[in-house]
């Protein structure tokens, strides 16, 4: 069998050049790519630097083809504290995001974050006599145009799931837009199962497989 023409490792920071505006494209139109891209750079090198993140990329001669990133379940309070300084300076500079509805919504829930406060409940057990499970969240996901339909998206969620895996988490997680469909249907190709939804966004969930 051949072998993939494209190798999977860890991002590192002399990746941020091409990873930078690739995750600007893919997410276009996101309220953290609304923010700029000094905000962009420092939450992807966020993801990159912080011990307990997972921020995987794949590239193909040299080229980066996609990526892959994520953190353990409650991991915003420490990615926005971090960044607080950056957010600050981006909502100065970017003074029209106010007018936009979604803004001014995320910005309570934000600050709890920053506190430490998150008004949203922890997953919940599997059942009431059993502990909360190690939940491992899927936070950005991207492949570029240039090798869509090559199977790289694939290749990335394998290889993102078996490194929580041997970290000995017991389940993922990620969120995705009700009407992302190709999104979906690659999650869904991939095994993962939509587990609630709010009419919006869906939240899609993958076990650790059973010996």
């Amino acid at each position: 069998m051949a072998a993939s023409p494209y190798q999977v490792r860890p991002a590192r920071l002399s990746d941020l050049p091409a990873y930078v505006p690739l995750h600007q494209a893919a997410f276009a139109g996101s309220m953290g790519v609304e923010l700029g891209k000094r905000y962009v750079t420092n939450f992807l090198k966020w993801f990159i630097t912080d011990p307990e993140a997972l921020n995987l990329i794949c590239e193909a001669d040299g080229r980066l083809a996609g990526y892959a990133f994520g953190a353990p379940q409650g991991y915003n309070t420490r990615m926005n504290r971090a960044l607080i300084g950056t957010i600050a300076l981006a909502t100065i500079t970017h003074p029209w995001l106010f007018a936009r509805s979604g803004f001014l919504a995320q910005l309570p829930e934000r600050l709890r974050h920053l506190l430490g406060r998150s008004n949203k409940a922890p997953s919940p057990a599997l059942s009431s006599d059993e502990p909360p499970r190690r939940l491992f969240r899927m936070v950005g996901l991207g492949v570029s145009p240039d090798f869509r339909r090559q199977g790289i998206g694939q290749q990335l969620i394998k290889a993102y799931e078996d490194e929580a895996w041997a970290r000995g988490y017991e389940a993922l997680q990620l969120s995705v837009y009700e009407n992302n469909s190709g999104a979906r249907a690659l999650y869904e190709t991939c095994g993962w199962k939509p587990i609630k939804s709010n009419g919006k966004v869906v939240t899609y969930q993958t076990d650790r497989p059973t010996v």
